[in-house]
């Protein structure tokens, strides 16, 4: 609780009057630790004080003993990256980004089992805010170079890096779709598909939500290419994932009403009218059984208009 860290960070403030090389280091914990506590809570502006707080100890930490204190100061600008992007300060954000991605760099050069797993975060966080900003080049480089590194721990231990992995080849599958470089997507999208299927072998309900999801980006692919059969098997397996999703998960049922609608929107452009009345009306039962507080009051709309013009 807030009230535990602060009294922490009390004691451990007087401490490090005190004694500085001894308490300095867990004084910076704690303010990272406040941190992530006003980050998850929405308190943004009290999680990017005490961030900065965490990071000037960590700088100067890292100045007299870099191998001791320049992974946590990574973390502080790692952190520090995130809340902007958060808040949409997104040219602090890349700044704080490249900051922990430098560090990452040197560390893994030194000591790349270690430090690897990091640097390929690093370069998947930037490779997201330059998504979010458009700049798609710049992701698509970032990206591939998380890949690179993502493909050779995934081969020393696919158990815990595949993951990581198929998520990469998933995003760039959603940016070369993007720039309409089809192909190239449709390879990104089916390598993660691969990866997902094993990885839900071992793991059903921990990652056939990732397998779901990559399927519906592969029907949506198709969709636009106007290659509808496949669409369709891409699309149906996403249904029949999701909808075994919602007997263990009740929050999966906006998920299965959102692939009920593409397959309606597949239908109607394949002109098989009765079933893409099917699917959005499948989608609208959802939509309203779990509208509770109005927040899906703009799909229940959409979905009734779209209805309205098969008529």
């Amino acid at each position: 609780s807030e009230e535990a860290y602060l009294e922490a960070l009390a004691i451990r403030k007087k401490l490090a009057e005190k004694n500085p090389d001894a308490f300095e280091p867990v004084l910076a914990d704690s303010y990272n630790n406040l941190g992530i506590l006003y980050s998850d809570t929405q308190r943004l502006q009290d999680a990017e004080e005490t961030y900065l707080n965490a990071l000037e100890i960590r700088k100067r930490l890292a100045q007299k003993n870099p191998d001791a204190f320049e992974p946590d100061l990574a973390w502080s600008y790692n952190n520090l990256g995130t809340l902007y992007h958060k808040i949409k300060k997104f040219k602090e954000s890349e700044e704080a980004y490249l900051e922990a991605l430098a560090i990452r760099k040197k560390l893994a050069e030194k000591n790349p089992d270690a430090f690897e797993p990091v640097l390929a975060d690093s370069y998947n966080n930037l490779g997201i805010l330059y998504s979010d900003t458009q700049r798609l080049q710049d992701a698509e480089e970032t990206y591939l170079n998380a890949l690179e590194i993502r493909k050779r721990l995934a081969q020393k231990n696919p158990d815990i890096f595949e993951p990581d992995l198929a998520d990469t080849y998933n995003v760039l599958g959603i940016i070369y779709k993007d720039t309409q470089r089809l192909q190239e997507a449709e390879e990104a999208f089916l390598k993660a598909v691969e990866i997902n299927k094993r990885s839900a072998e071992k793991n059903p309900y921990a990652f056939k939500p990732a397998l779901a999801n990559t399927y519906n980006d592969l029907g949506l692919l198709y969709m636009d290419a106007q290659r509808y059969n496949e669409a369709e098997e891409a699309f149906l397996n996403t249904m029949e994932i999701r909808k075994d999703l919602t007997a263990k998960d009740p929050g999966a049922f906006p998920s299965l009403a959102m692939i009920y609608c593409n397959l309606g929107f597949l239908y109607r452009k394949m002109q098989k009218t009765d079933k893409a009345r099917d699917f959005f009306t499948a989608a609208l039962e959802i939509f309203m059984r779990i509208n509770k507080n109005g927040n899906f009051d703009k799909d229940i709309k959409n979905i009734k208009n779209y209805i309205s013009l098969l008529q």
